[in-house]
């Protein structure tokens, strides 16, 4: 907000809630709303299941469907299910999920969360190296930013 005063956010989310998840309990109802951008963070809940990559693939494409503008977020760092999100990742940033029709934009926010020197750890994540620091959504809002509207490289409001 504080980047774009003159947008109007619509936060959709639910702490603890998986892609399946938020298909079911918010998109319907975003939908219908006159939305120019939908940002999907992926999360990394049930990030272990088998239909993770395929609830987020449905979301963007009922958005396509309804003509938004989409862009997805990587998962941010995490010591938990490493190869799950490392593999979400590199499929996400190298062949958007396989529907690169459907995805607009993609937002890489796991490389400027990460620990420097840390292939996995998250460098502005709290205790339990998941969730962000205040810091940590400051570096993941601006990075959206820079990639959503044209700088490519993170610069911190700090």
């Amino acid at each position: 907000r504080e980047l774009c005063p003159s947008t109007e956010f619509v936060v959709r989310a639910h702490g603890g809630y998986s892609p399946r998840e938020q298909l079911k309990y918010f998109l319907p109802s975003l939908l219908e709303e006159k939305i120019d951008l939908l940002i999907v963070s992926p999360s990394g809940n049930d990030l272990e299941k088998h239909d993770h990559t395929t609830a987020v693939r449905e979301i963007v494409r009922e958005a396509k469907g309804k003509g938004i503008a989409t862009a997805v977020l990587s998962i941010s760092p995490r010591n938990r299910y490493y190869h799950e999100w490392k593999t979400f990742n590199d499929y996400l940033l190298h062949d958007k999920l396989g529907v690169p029709s459907l995805i607009d934009n993609v937002v890489d926010i796991t490389s400027p969360l990460l620990k420097k020197g840390s292939n996995y750890a998250c460098g502005y994540c709290k205790g339990d190296g998941l969730h962000w620091t205040d810091l940590g959504d400051r570096r993941v809002a601006v990075q959206i930013y820079n990639m959503l509207f044209g700088k490519k490289e993170l610069k911190m409001l700090e």
